[in-house]
C-alpha cells in the first residue's frame, strides 16, 4: 500500500498526512512494516501470528517477569 492509500482508508479517521507518515515511520522503525520497491510502497514485515506471539510475549515479561506456567 502507498501512503496515499492508506490515508483514504483512515479518512473517516481523519488523519493528517503527516500523521501518517509518522505512524509509517514509526512502524518501519520497529520492522512492523517494510517498503518493498523505491516508491515507498508498504506492507507487513511480519506475520499476524509472529506480531501476536511477540505481544503476548512482552505482555509476559512486563506484568510476570517472564515466569509463568
Amino acid at each position: 500500500m502507498f501512503i496515499d492509500e492508506i490515508g483514504d482508508i483512515l479518512k473517516p479517521l481523519k488523519f493528517y498526512y503527516n500523521t501518517i507518515s509518522t505512524i509509517i515511520r514509526n512502524l518501519k522503525k520497529r520492522v512492523f512494516l517494510e517498503v518493498f520497491d523505491k516508491t515507498f510502497r508498504y506492507g507487513p514485515a511480519i506475520t499476524r501470528q509472529k506480531y501476536g506471539n511477540m505481544f503476548i510475549n512482552e505482555l509476559l515479561v512486563k506484568y510476570f517477569g517472564g515466569l509463568y506456567r
